[in-house]
């Protein structure tokens, strides 16, 4: 009898309010899709998958001068230039407030890190002002790492870069006003922690121009750190 009534209500809770997908909006059938419930088996299957990480470097290297680009490898799953639809996983996490989007692509993310050999001592989350964070309720990139480690055992260093200034939002600005909006907003906490010759990993939500990065990546190359890449669930 309970299990029957626990059957009856889940049907009265996705009646009153269905899991809708986060791409196309519709209801999604969780019979059909037991991996990722955010998003429905027809959207996933047609998921554009992102470029190689030699391909991200060749295109997001353009948008800098040859002496002054450090990210050395991209890791990325989805591909938002081919469908804008999928930007919408990352709004969710960003301004809606579904976490859940981080441990989903997480660790997926995790599984493509594994299958690239590559080997990190550090996962760096790209960070967000304290203000923000309060706004939010939580850092995106956090997260994110916190699955990435979680499955692969990589420690995080979520305070050994700071961001000392609140900006505006890149999503709407050119490469050159996000360079300008980015100048000195990063800086190196003084930590106990040896940066020399060590392989760092840095997370975030999305790769676009690639300036907040390789904002990052200067100041990790500057103190010495043998590789930098980055790893995101998309690349838009």
């Amino acid at each position: 009898m309970k299990l029957i009534i626990n059957e009856i209500s889940d049907l009265l809770i996705d009646l009153i309010n269905p899991l809708l997908c986060l791409v196309c909006e519709r209801p999604i059938d969780e019979k059909n899709n037991s991996h990722l419930k955010l998003v429905c088996s027809n959207c996933l299957a047609k998921m554009p998958l992102a470029p190689s990480g030699d391909e991200i470097i060749n295109i997001i290297s353009q948008n800098f001068d040859a002496n002054e680009f450090c990210i050395d490898y991209a890791h990325s799953l989805i591909d938002i230039r081919k469908d804008i639809n999928y930007l919408k996983i990352i709004y969710a996490l960003k301004y809606y407030a579904i976490p859940e989007v981080a441990v989903i692509f997480g660790a997926e993310l995790a599984k493509l890190i594994i299958k690239s050999g590559k080997k990190y001592d550090y996962l760096i989350p790209v960070p967000i002002h304290k203000a923000k964070a309060r706004e939010r309720g939580y850092n995106q990139a956090k997260l994110i790492s916190d699955k990435i480690s979680n499955e692969i055992n990589i420690p995080i260093l979520d305070n050994l870069i700071i961001r000392n200034q609140y900006t505006t939002s890149q999503t709407l600005l050119n490469h050159s006003e996000r360079k300008k909006n980015l100048e000195k907003v990063y800086e190196i906490e003084h930590l106990n922690i040896d940066i020399e010759n060590k392989n760092f990993l840095i997370i975030d939500d999305v790769l676009t121009t690639g300036t907040t990065i390789n904002n990052m990546a200067i100041i990790l190359k500057s103190a010495n750190a043998n590789l930098v890449d980055c790893a995101t669930i998309a690349f838009a």
